[in-house]
């Protein structure tokens, strides 16, 4: 078939193609939760880029993109009998196909690739306030808590009945009701916004969205993630929060997603500069949990099976990407993912903690899933380390500054956040770009 093929599709179709037993057909369902006899997989059809406009809205760009969709989606939807999903910011169609189907997809002249969307376990990428100098910066901007800032938290879902976490709003896209949630969400929406006296978030006024799009068990598909961000928008989110990713490892190595993006314009990379670009969104996203895994590959000669260690959506040009440190000695972390990217740009952006770190999870329940009263402290924080939680330390600080710019009747940019976060948001830190960006997160100069 023709190279607008991805290699997890290319790999999947060779399957089906030899596929001759029930066992084949089994052990490939287990990878696309598809009915086996229908031999369809659920695929994701990328039209080329549509760059946002200068000065454009979500609402008008919304509209004009799902007007170029449009025609792919009615031959679909007429001349194939499928039911495709449109997904805004990627430019792409959700949709279960067969092989025969994709085979005429590769036809069409509007289509760009086609990629598997596999269900995978994504990499789910308190005490630190000293380490931040967060203390000092509250004494000087008592006013400044996030209040009026909404951020969303994209993840396996926000306890939204935990006493310490007020949520404003909840969105599923992970197909499972937003009232199962997840460890891994409801850990990183505290760092962001826990009310607690003792274990408070960075920015604990903001209105938090809960954006599920994995399940509590933190799997989903990459379209989830994709839908997710158009539902950040759909509710004016200001600051988005992503701590997850597909990796670039091979599919044969341990965790490996063999995730492919050349030019950081697969459909997560596309969502997320888009959404950066046309509604002011601030997008921070984890760089992944990598390195020791592709040190591994190195040393036992596989080193050229991938292009990166930085995960997808992290290697996407206008996201903030976030590398993982110690607290209080500030060595990076031997698991946080190194650049450069793909297509050899510069990343992470800067790195925050990550080990070890205190936050919420969800509150204890009953046999009727309904929370214990008065939990002990104990029972309603845990400690977790990754990028993932030095994600919303930044995603926290993002919204700490679009406060303060508001309040202060001053308009604000994305790249504007970006550049104050470099320029006096960060304290210098030994090690090479591609390894810690411009520094570790500290507010004491602001």
């Amino acid at each position: 078939m023709p190279d607008k093929l991805g290699p997890l599709l290319k790999r999947t179709l060779d399957r089906l193609s030899f596929a001759s037993s029930d066992e084949d057909m089994l052990a490939i369902a287990s990878i696309t939760e598809t009915e086996s006899n229908e031999k369809a997989v659920p695929i994701v059809v990328k039209i080329p880029t549509i760059r946002p406009i200068p000065q454009e809205s979500w609402r008008h760009y919304r509209s004009r993109v799902q007007n170029e969709l449009a025609p792919l989606q009615t031959l679909m939807q007429q001349t194939m009998n499928l039911d495709p999903i449109p997904l805004i910011t990627a430019n792409s169609l959700q949709v279960m196909a067969t092989k025969d189907q994709i085979e005429m997809l590769t036809r069409q002249a509007q289509v760009r690739k086609m990629e598997l969307d596999p269900l995978l376990p994504v990499t789910l990428l308190d005490d630190c306030a000293s380490d931040l100098l967060l203390r000092s910066f509250r004494t000087k901007h008592p006013v400044l808590d996030g209040t009026g800032v909404r951020v969303a938290v994209l993840d396996s879902g926000v306890d939204t009945q935990h006493p310490f976490l007020k949520v404003f709003h909840s969105v599923s896209t992970s197909g499972e009701s937003v009232e199962l949630p997840g460890q891994h969400g409801t850990h990183c929406a505290g760092i962001v916004a826990s009310r607690d006296s003792v274990f408070s978030g960075v920015a604990p006024g903001v209105d938090l969205l809960n954006i599920k799009v994995l399940k509590a068990n933190g799997s989903g598909r990459h379209t989830n993630i994709t839908q997710g961000i158009d539902a950040a928008l759909d509710e004016g989110a200001q600051v988005i929060s992503l701590s997850l990713g597909f990796n670039h490892l091979p599919v044969w190595s341990s965790g490996g997603h063999g995730w492919s993006c050349i030019n950081g314009d697969c459909p997560l990379c596309t969502a997320v500069d888009n959404a950066v670009t046309l509604d002011k969104a601030v997008v921070v996203v984890a760089a992944g949990n990598e390195h020791d895994r592709a040190e591994a590959l190195r040393n036992a000669g596989e080193g050229d099976e991938f292009d990166t260690e930085l995960a997808c959506p992290g290697q996407a040009r206008k996201a903030i990407t976030v590398g993982a440190l110690t607290k209080q000695t500030f060595a990076l972390a031997s698991f946080s993912s190194r650049g450069p990217t793909s297509f050899n740009e510069s990343k992470p952006i800067l790195c925050a903690p990550g080990v070890n770190i205190r936050s919420t999870i969800p509150a204890p329940r009953d046999g009727n899933n309904q929370p214990v009263p008065n939990p002990q402290r104990e029972d309603l924080f845990n400690r977790d380390s990754g990028t993932s939680m030095a994600t919303p330390f930044v995603a926290g600080v993002a919204a700490l500054l679009i406060q303060r710019q508001t309040l202060a009747g001053q308009p604000w940019t994305p790249e504007g956040v970006r550049q104050e976060l470099l320029a006096r948001g960060v304290a210098a830190l030994s090690g090479l770009p591609n390894e810690v960006g411009g520094g570790r997160l500290s507010l004491g100069k602001f």
